[in-house]
């Protein structure tokens, strides 16, 4: 898919997806979060690395990074879902979330490095 391909607002979202990339460049980032902003616009279908199931779907715009403890059951996923990241993690009876857009993160990229510690604790 090229931006070409596109309607001007999901060029636009692939723009600054692709201008978030660029900003992470040399930062601590989760690795998770770079290849969620890497398959964004992908083909659809599901991938395993690193211990984690990542998901693209409607045509590259959705993609979900799930892994946990537990390799059957994912209590942590991370979707990458149009122009919102959304975190959440699961236990104990109880769900956490935390969202980020990707224009914010664009802005601001300390709010990813924050986001990635969450990722990890």
């Amino acid at each position: 898919m090229t931006v070409e391909d596109l309607d001007e607002e999901d060029a636009q979202l692939v723009r600054m997806v692709n201008t978030l990339r660029a900003q992470l460049q040399g930062q601590r980032i989760d690795p998770r979060i770079v290849a969620a902003l890497d398959l964004f616009g992908s083909e659809d279908g599901s991938y395993e690395r690193g211990g984690a199931t990542y998901s693209v779907d409607n045509g590259g715009f959705d993609v979900s990074v799930s892994w946990g403890a537990d390799p059957n059951r994912a209590d942590r996923t991370l979707y990458l879902m149009g122009d919102t990241l959304l975190f959440v993690a699961k236990g104990d009876g109880e769900e956490v979330e935390e969202r980020l857009s990707i224009h914010d993160a664009v802005a601001n990229t300390f709010q990813l490095v924050e986001l990635s510690e969450s990722l990890n604790s």
